[in-house]
Formats: structure tokens, C-alpha cells, sequence
């Protein structure tokens, strides 16, 4: 399939803009290292929305067998509510369905309502819980997508 306007691969010419989004965006953000062993990793696949020279948006996820494992979707600060982590995802899942993935997991922060509500609403269902998964406050909800 053909690559939408805004949406491409990522690569490691990338890092640096993508870090600067990710520490505006996160309390306890992913490293350089973090996202160099994911760029590089045969089994991810990444995805950035860039416009006009900029990225404004990034998904990060690996293969599991025939799952994929959905680790963030991230939209800069001053391009969020305009469906750009919407239009990452869907481009996304398009791609996992014609690669015969059969479902898509994930787990978000207990306290980040704002994911909680976008998954719900791409058809995530909660699966699971691990308590305290990010800190003593803090739990992880697990939430799984069947695609086939």
C-alpha cells in the first residue's frame, strides 16, 4: 500500500526531533537508546506523521507471532485534537491487517484518560490490570483489539 501524504516510515535520522516530542509529551519519557533499539528492531514497526518538514506525530509498536504489540502513539503538543495519532493508527492497523495480524495489544497509564478514551474508541477493549505498573499510584490497563 502506498504511504499517505503525511505518514512514512521512521528511521534513525529521526531520533532527535522525535525525543524533543516525546520529553514535551512524557513525565518519564523513552531514551535515545530506547528508541534506537526500537527503530533498528526487525520486528517494530514505526510510523511518523510529518508535514511541512516537521513531525507532529509518531506510533511505535513490535510483532508478536501474529500479534502486534502497540507501544505509543505520540502527537505534539500544539497539533493534538487534529485526528493526526487517528490517522497513525489507522494507517497502522491497514498495514496489520494486510500482514495477517490477528490482534493488537497494549497497556496505558490508569491515570492518562485521554488515551483510555481514544483506544476505546479505535475499538480497544480492557483486558487486564497490573497494579502499580508504573509507579505506587499508578497501574497499567491492559487493553487488547482483535482484528481478524
Amino acid at each position: 500500500m502506498k504511504e499517505p501524504k503525511y505518514i512514512h516510515n521512521i528511521d534513525m535520522s529521526n531520533i532527535e526531533e522525535i525525543i524533543l516530542i516525546e520529553k514535551e509529551s512524557y513525565l518519564n519519557p523513552w531514551n535515545k537508546n530506547h528508541f534506537k533499539n526500537d527503530i533498528l528492531n526487525k520486528l517494530s514497526m514505526n510510523y511518523m506523521y510529518k508535514k511541512n518538514k516537521e513531525i507532529r506525530g509518531y506510533l511505535f509498536g513490535h510483532f508478536i507471532c501474529d500479534e502486534y504489540h502497540l507501544n505509543k502513539i505520540t502527537v505534539k503538543k500544539k497539533y493534538r485534537y487534529k485526528k493526526i495519532g487517528k490517522s497513525l493508527f489507522l494507517y497502522c492497523l491497514n498495514e496489520l491487517i494486510n500482514n495477517n495480524i490477528k490482534s493488537i495489544h497494549l497497556e496505558v497509564s490508569s491515570l492518562n484518560l485521554i488515551a483510555q478514551k481514544f483506544y476505546k474508541n479505535m475499538g480497544f477493549v480492557q483486558v487486564g490490570l497490573r497494579e502499580k505498573y508504573y509507579s505506587k499510584h499508578e497501574d497499567a490497563l491492559l487493553y487488547s483489539l482483535d482484528i481478524r
